[in-house]
């Protein structure tokens, strides 16, 4: 059974707050429950707004919390509901209340949907925030590369089964790519979208290489000059790297200020 997506929606304050301490008080594994990340427009569910994100469950022992999840979420309008609007799907279209800094999006929340086109243009401040309102957080960089095991280091892309790495140019459904899957049940964490994890860093300057792939290794030198951000981490790689992507594609260059079109996230528990 594919895992799905999540999504990141716009709830009532007790939806907040029951979120927060259920984040605060929730194991450290990452879940295999949700997909890679995507925003856009999803429609309305009692003036909630949904972004979606991307995460993948790890553990069968989580399932049962992900029932006990979906069942609060059908009865209260809360973080799991469709029909409320996505993010971020063909456009930068965060609510002004989520400001690029992160500060102030409480009604954004990391909700798990399949077979969607997965949210990007969402900056590092946010997808943090919406993973949190969701009773999660980003990954560390170690436990992405733990989830990630498994899944096929991109060759040719046949458009139809492999990683999305080098055929349409462009994200395609979440879980579509069905070859594209981790031993823990996670799909798409190569190509598609590059995802954010947690860890900030120096911000680096140059690429590498490693002994045991070809993946893209820029994690490498630090950039004095001029004023700069840290750099926030982005693993796996988009739509467009063909050789670069893969299970151990690192790039430490991206400011967490910045987003584009083929960089998305995804959350853990």
């Amino acid at each position: 059974m594919k895992r799905s997506t999540c999504a990141a929606v716009m709830a009532s304050a007790a939806d907040r707050g029951t979120g927060a301490r259920r984040l605060a008080g929730g194991s450290s594994e990452m879940q295999a429950r949700c997909g890679q990340g995507w925003a856009g427009v999803y429609g309305q569910v009692r003036g909630q707004r949904l972004a979606s994100a991307g995460d993948e469950s790890i553990g069968r022992e989580q399932q049962g919390a992900d029932r006990e999840d979906s069942k609060r979420d059908r009865e209260t309008g809360g973080p799991g509901q469709r029909g409320a609007t996505q993010l971020g799907v063909s456009a930068d279209d965060y609510p002004v209340s989520c400001p690029n800094n992160g500060q102030g999006c409480a009604d954004i929340y990391a909700v798990s949907i399949s077979g969607v086109i997965p949210s990007s243009r969402i900056l590092w401040f946010q997808a943090q925030q919406a993973c949190f309102n969701a009773r999660k957080r980003l990954p560390s960089n170690a436990e992405w590369q733990g989830a990630v095991a498994g899944t096929p280091d991109p060759g040719p892309d046949n458009g139809t089964t492999d990683c999305n790495t080098d055929s349409v140019h462009a994200a395609v459904n979440t879980g579509l790519r069905s070859a594209c899957v981790s031993r823990f049940g996670a799909f798409d964490m190569v190509g598609n979208l590059g995802e954010w994890v947690a860890d900030l860093v120096p911000r680096s300057i140059n690429c590498g290489s490693w002994s045991i792939s070809d993946d893209a290794q820029c994690l490498q030198g630090v950039i004095t000059s001029g004023l700069t951000e840290p750099g926030a981490i982005v693993r796996g790689f988009g739509f467009a790297s063909p050789v670069a992507a893969g299970p151990f594609a690192i790039q430490g260059a991206f400011q967490p200020s910045e987003s584009g079109s083929a960089l998305g996230f995804r959350c853990a528990r």
